[in-house]
């Protein structure tokens, strides 16, 4: 922290306009960034539950093919795949 402070009044004596300018864009940039980064982990989290459900409901249907098959119900499960 102390760095970084020290660091921007170096900035700040030695180009006081680029300082100005580079003080003015990066809070911006940051924020968008933080936003940004919220926005994808949500996005990723649910598309990861998403997946879950899809990879429980299949493992289910293929675990079950023998009862299936007993009771002749290939085309009701092909039409819930839409593979017919």
């Amino acid at each position: 922290m102390e760095l970084g402070v020290g660091g921007v009044i170096i900035l700040l004596y030695l180009t006081p306009k680029l300082t100005a300018v580079m003080l003015a864009v990066l809070p911006p940039v940051f924020l968008g960034g933080w936003f940004y980064g919220k926005w994808v982990k949500r996005l990723s989290r649910s598309v990861q539950d998403l997946l879950s459900k899809v990879a429980q409901f299949a493992e289910e249907r293929i675990s079950n093919v023998r009862t299936v098959k007993a009771f002749t119900k290939e085309d009701l499960e092909l039409n819930r795949y839409g593979m017919k």
